[in-house]
């Protein structure tokens, strides 16, 4: 089903292929490189002993695999399976998945009972939407020539636009060179 081959294969069925494994659980064998059916002279379960073996099996309804023994030559006997790219068995379960995780409503039922009213406090800063006026951010209080406008002072007369400046500023390694330059003013 995982692999997108059911029905055709994994049912003993009418128009499913007849490959069938007879398996004998309480039978056990030790793994070798010398015994196995294979196209390579080595093994990493070399000596493993495992439990379950195959007895019998079949491929189209013909015996292939009988005492241990390969009885019939399969090469060229493989035919193509053509398969859907996604199988139901696997993306079935993620579409329901994903329909499950959809946000759904939450019915509830109408609230009865009482209610607090709660006054915003005034001590603690609170200022209701809507009372200040917003600022215009058209007007400035910066200027080239460092004059100052009317208003722009604070309250011992220092013109805003003088207040904490640096006498010099000194810049280390400026772009295009490294030196060091001070700029006074």
């Amino acid at each position: 089903k995982i692999f997108n081959l059911y029905p055709r294969k994994g049912k003993i069925a009418v128009d499913s292929d007849a490959d069938i494994v007879i398996w004998d659980p309480e039978a056990t064998r030790t793994v070798s490189a010398s015994s196995h059916h294979q196209a390579s002279d080595v093994n990493i379960f070399e000596g493993m002993e495992v439990h379950g073996v195959p007895l019998v099996t079949l491929s189209k309804g013909r015996v292939i695999f009988k005492d241990d023994q390969i009885v019939a030559n399969s090469e060229g006997h493989g035919v193509f399976v053509d398969r859907k790219a996604h199988c139901d068995h696997i993306y079935g379960r993620l579409e329901a998945r994903a329909k499950y995780q959809l946000p759904r409503a939450v019915i509830r039922m109408e609230h009865d009972g009482p209610v607090a009213q709660v006054a915003p406090s005034v001590a603690a800063g609170y200022q209701p939407r809507g009372t200040s006026r917003p600022r215009n951010l058209h007007e400035s209080q910066f200027t080239l020539s460092g004059d100052t406008k009317k208003g722009d002072e604070d309250e011992i007369g220092t013109p805003i636009s003088r207040r904490n400046r640096k006498p010099a500023t000194r810049v280390n390694a400026p772009p295009g060179g490294r030196s060091s330059l001070n700029i006074f003013e």
